[in-house]
């Protein structure tokens, strides 16, 4: 399953004449001048596929404004579609959406069409005004004109079978670190099924910290002077005790705080991602993006559902990396 060709109308740069632009199986480059176009193109295919509700959420920005409009305009348009084809080898996929396939003629190969529709209304009460938006499958081949009889909702459950991940101009790997919905990190982390075995010695390990921490004069002196003072401030019994610790019983909660080091280096302490050179950090950016999709790909997880097309959208050319990586 791949795409082969995506059309754009109303979103950001494209009006509403919009334009249909042919991709090759492998690897595409958009070329041209800036603002032409290069980095909505691979928006719009986040806003199709993208992998957070975030990424997809179609937002008042992003529908076209034409030089000569006026503020009265009180209804806007956009359109995403993108045409997935299938070659006989790839049976994996052919189940998911043998019931959405369609064909030019007897004998050709089958393909999708998944359209992205979004209207915005002017709301006199709200700036954003109200947006609405919806994604179908298209049940009619190309050479024939579609109907809203021939559009039907594209399941849900679908969804994690086809992703976009964007990687943008600039790299901000230390974004990508944080235990956060939607990063890289926790993409990685949440794959990790930790036994009860673990969870025990983790509670464990986390009770003799604080146990040890117990343990020093200064740190008892804090903790007893905080409970002092609160008892004046109220009676209520249900609080009336205050400690000191360190974690929770939440394993995520010491997840959170997890950070990336490199060693050795010229100083007497490893360095952290934000001090890395910016070359070097670009370079970790697509470690972590390449870690991520490794995983995916070889965790064996029932539960969990493995994307059946992952399209990796870089922008721009890393200017700033040496040559000698940019093969790589």
């Amino acid at each position: 399953m791949h795409i082969s060709k995506i059309k754009i109308h109303g979103f950001r740069c494209f009006n509403s004449e919009g334009a249909s632009i042919e991709i090759d199986r492998r690897l595409n480059a958009f070329i041209g001048l800036n603002s032409s176009g290069k980095t909505a193109a691979l928006e719009a295919l986040r806003k199709l596929f993208g992998i957070t509700n975030a990424e997809r959420n179609i937002s008042k920005q992003d529908f076209h404004v034409a030089c000569e409009e006026d503020d009265e305009v009180r209804e806007r348009s956009l359109s995403i579609e993108a045409r997935l084809d299938f070659d006989e080898s790839e049976t994996d996929a052919i189940p998911h959406f043998f019931s959405s396939m369609v064909v030019d003629a007897e004998g050709e190969n089958p393909y999708i069409r998944v359209l992205l529709e979004s209207i915005w209304t002017k709301n006199d009460l709200a700036e954003e005004g109200d947006i609405d938006t919806k994604l179908y499958f298209i049940n009619v081949p190309e050479s024939e004109d579609s109907t809203d009889e021939s559009k039907h909702a594209f399941p849900k459950h679908l969804r994690g079978l086809i992703q976009a991940f964007y990687v943008p101009a600039i790299r901000r790997p230390s974004e990508q670190m944080r235990y956060i919905s939607g990063s890289i990190l926790y993409r990685v982390l949440s794959s990790i099924k930790f036994s009860d075995e673990f969870k025990e010695n983790y509670l464990t390990k986390i009770t003799e910290l604080n146990s040890l921490f117990q343990g020093i004069d200064e740190f008892s002196t804090i903790e007893s002077t905080l409970s002092g003072i609160w008892s004046e401030f109220h009676k209520d019994e249900r609080y009336k005790d205050v400690s000191l610790s360190f974690g929770t019983s939440e394993i995520e909660s010491i997840l959170q705080k997890l950070e990336i080091s490199f060693s050795p280096t010229e100083i007497d302490r490893p360095y952290q991602i934000n001090e890395l050179g910016e070359g070097y950090r670009s370079l970790f950016y697509f470690t972590l993006v390449c870690t991520l999709l490794k995983i995916e790909e070889e965790i064996e997880d029932e539960e969990r559902v493995k994307p059946l097309l992952t399209i990796l959208a870089i922008e721009e050319p890393e200017n700033h990396i040496a040559p000698n990586y940019l093969d790589v």
